[in-house]
């Protein structure tokens, strides 16, 4: 699928597969489609960044723009739910991120996405979990993102 630029290639499922925060469980691994990073959008992104890290077709992707295209591509495959009214106003926290790397990904490359979700419904804590691998299967990076879900008052307190 592509975004509105028509530029970046990755998967996208819009609605929750659960009706409110409390239902969230933890998936199975699932094959979410792929992913390729265009040298123009990678341009644009690192831009952003201010890094000078090339962008031709073949150059090693940026971890920061892989990581974002990663964290974007499971959260829209598994997005979570609004917080119950009550418990508004909440935030929703990147609290840690891991990735580790195996084997470069190129600017250009078709990368296959596997991913699950890990709920924590106590902690109100959700761990999106990601491997890219290559056209034969090969792992290439293995990217985990956690996501908290704070009231407001308690961020103030932090």
């Amino acid at each position: 699928m592509t975004d509105s630029t028509g530029r970046v290639s990755q998967v996208y499922a819009p609605d929750s597969r659960w009706a409110a925060l409390d239902d969230v469980e933890t998936t199975e691994w699932e094959e979410l489609g792929w992913l390729e990073v265009a040298p123009d959008h990678h341009a644009d992104l690192l831009a952003t960044f201010g890094s000078s890290a090339g962008s031709r077709a073949g150059d090693p992707v940026h971890l920061g723009v892989l990581a974002g295209y990663t964290l974007g591509a499971l959260r829209n495959t598994f997005p979570l739910p609004d917080a119950p009214e009550a418990e508004l106003p909440t935030a929703l926290v990147h609290a840690d991120e891991i990735v580790r790397v195996e084997g470069a990904v190129a600017i250009g490359e078709r990368v296959a996405l596997l991913g699950r979700l890990r709920a924590d419904r106590a902690r109100r804590s959700y761990r999106y979990e990601g491997w890219l691998r290559g056209t034969q299967g090969d792992p290439r990076v293995f990217a985990s993102f956690e996501i908290r879900v704070l009231p407001l008052e308690r961020m103030a307190d932090q």
